[in-house]
């Protein structure tokens, strides 16, 4: 079967793409597909972006598998119920608007939910994900990104996340991997707010700050996270735990046993690229030190600052 000539759907495919993504879409060579369901592969597919956001699209993609839904199957109006993107480059850009295209993305895909050509299941494996401001990309991305946005109802999407946060102009460094699960809601007044968890695998400090700065800061040790997160997406409120291990100058040796638990709280706004963290001394009376931090611009031009108040 996969050797059947489809190109005679590619109309129809690319029409049935652009009513279940509202994107315009374009759609090289296809062929059937039967293994993971009745569908078809699509080769060198490009997903316009919302001409708000810019005119670069959206994402290019190598090769996309696309799973009819069996309703639509023999009408002369295909519906897609799954797409499977294999190695793509995403790009998520923010408009002169203020508003990231993934906002206007997830925004029409929690409103098409309940349409006839309601929005599919997308599966993104080993993508690349650009930031892009206006006309200018970040030297930051995500490498070996996995994605998975799943329609629950009219007004909620489930979302799974991982990926390699990195810079172009950095070797590849030894990063943990940054992993996130939760939903994704639309109020009845159309404000979306979101529900997850976030985990930062452990990676050392020195290649932290190497992917901030673009150089260490004569530190060693081992950082690793997980948090909660929750609320409308300019202002979210952040609960989680930081282990630190093993923390020590970079011409001193660790000491033994050198590693802390601490409890943090903070506020985070996706749009306006900002960050304020602190460990909570309440929570953690036996450490002897309060930290505090905050970011802003992080994925354009970073600028952040940190203090330490010891105790005794």
């Amino acid at each position: 079967v996969p050797y059947i000539d489809a190109n005679g759907y590619r109309e129809r495919i690319q029409n049935a793409l652009e009513q279940a993504l509202h994107r315009r879409v374009t759609v090289g060579k296809v062929r059937f597909n039967l293994l993971t369901g009745p569908g078809f592969t699509a080769e060198d597919v490009v997903i316009h972006d919302d001409p708000a956001i810019g005119i670069e699209p959206i994402a290019y993609v190598g090769s996309m598998a696309a799973r009819v839904r069996l309703t639509t199957l023999w009408t002369r109006n295909l519906s897609f119920s799954n797409l499977r993107l294999s190695e793509p480059t995403v790009n998520l850009s923010k408009g002169g608007n203020g508003l990231w295209n993934f906002q206007l993305l997830l925004r029409d895909a929690s409103a098409r939910a309940a349409s006839a050509h309601r929005f599919p299941s997308i599966q993104v494996r080993n993508g690349r994900i650009n930031f892009k401001f206006g006309d200018y990309k970040s030297i930051f991305y995500l490498g070996d990104a996995d994605l998975d946005v799943t329609p629950v109802s009219a007004a909620r999407l489930d979302i799974r996340f991982s990926g390699l946060p990195a810079r172009t102009d950095q070797a590849a460094q030894n990063f943990g991997r940054l992993l996130g699960r939760g939903l994704w809601k639309r109020n009845p007044d159309g404000r979306a707010e979101v529900d997850a968890n976030l985990e930062l695998e452990r990676s050392g400090i020195s290649d932290m700050a190497r992917l901030v700065q673009g150089h260490t800061i004569g530190m060693h040790g081992i950082v690793a996270s997980r948090a909660h997160i929750s609320g409308p997406i300019d202002k979210l409120n952040i609960a989680g735990q930081l282990r630190l291990e093993d923390i020590h100058r970079w011409d001193l040796l660790p000491l033994k046993g050198g590693a802390w638990d601490l409890k943090y709280q903070g506020v985070a706004d996706l749009v306006s690229q900002r960050i304020e963290l602190a460990t909570d001394r309440k929570q953690d009376p036996d450490v002897p030190f309060l930290l505090r931090f905050r970011a802003t611009d992080y994925l354009s031009e970073p600028k952040w600052a940190g203090t330490v108040e010891a105790k005794d």
